[in-house]
């Protein structure tokens, strides 16, 4: 009987397993679509991200396009298992970049 059970707790163990490796993957794709649509609609609607830059940042359609071209390239690149660690800390460095942005959208209610 204790044979059988261990039995149960190894196929379990197994398809929890192979579970979680499904949503990983899942979960990659999908936020890797996310930035890669998020960074085309930087180029069809460039004025969105424009409202809500700080006044005093130059170029602000330039920088619009120029990170969204990166998050184009960090959300395909995350969906490439061998680009997916430095995609990863492409888009951290950019959403760090992008903060004052978002910082300046929450503080004027922009």
């Amino acid at each position: 009987m204790k044979k059988s059970c261990n039995g149960c707790v190894t196929i379990i163990h197994t398809w929890f397993r192979h579970e979680n490796e499904y949503r990983k993957k899942i979960s990659v794709w999908v936020i890797g679509l996310l930035f890669t649509l998020a960074g085309i609609n930087h180029f069809v609607q460039p004025d969105v991200y424009t409202k809500i830059m700080p006044p005093h940042l130059p170029a602000q359609l330039m920088l619009v396009y120029v990170s969204g071209v990166f998050e184009i390239l960090g959300g395909v690149g995350i969906m490439v298992p061998r680009l997916r660690r430095s995609a990863g800390c492409g888009l951290i460095a950019l959403l760090l970049a992008v903060s004052p942005a978002h910082v300046h959208m929450v503080v004027t209610n922009g």
